[in-house]
């Protein structure tokens, strides 16, 4: 979850799947990502043209689980897939932007953030870290 202090109040970054749910800045680790935080630079990249000096990342304990996040195109069959968390704490320097990969992104406070999340267990895991923040 990317956030920001502005105005006395902490904003979060939501984004516009291109199905028009919302959801949090997200990707998967790819096998040559290393780790987690590896993965998390490269799609804060992707996703959003951030580089790696215009935010840092807070490793959290929230990991989730969604077993509907991922249909194989090919079977059908729906695969778990664990769901990180981790806090960016974005310090303005750069812009953001959707990638082609998204419709759009939108910066909201708090509860206005979690109230548009889509998926009801993104909304659960976007509570327990929102303590990282």
């Amino acid at each position: 979850m990317v956030y920001d202090r502005r105005f006395g109040d902490t904003y979060f970054l939501a984004v516009q799947e291109l199905d028009g749910r919302w959801s949090l800045p997200g990707g998967y680790k790819n096998v040559d990502d290393g780790n987690l935080v590896v993965a998390m630079k490269r799609v804060l990249l992707d996703l959003l043209n951030l580089t790696d000096n215009s935010y840092t990342i807070i490793e959290t304990d929230v990991v989730g689980e969604d077993p509907d996040i991922y249909t194989d195109p090919v079977t059908g069959v729906k695969k778990d897939i664990e769901v990180h968390l981790f806090a960016v704490h974005y310090n303005g320097q750069e812009e953001t932007f959707a990638s082609d990969d998204i419709q759009r992104v939108l910066w909201q406070p708090g509860r206005s953030a979690k109230n548009l999340l889509t998926d009801e267990y993104l909304q659960e895991l976007f509570t327990q870290a929102q303590g990282y923040c």
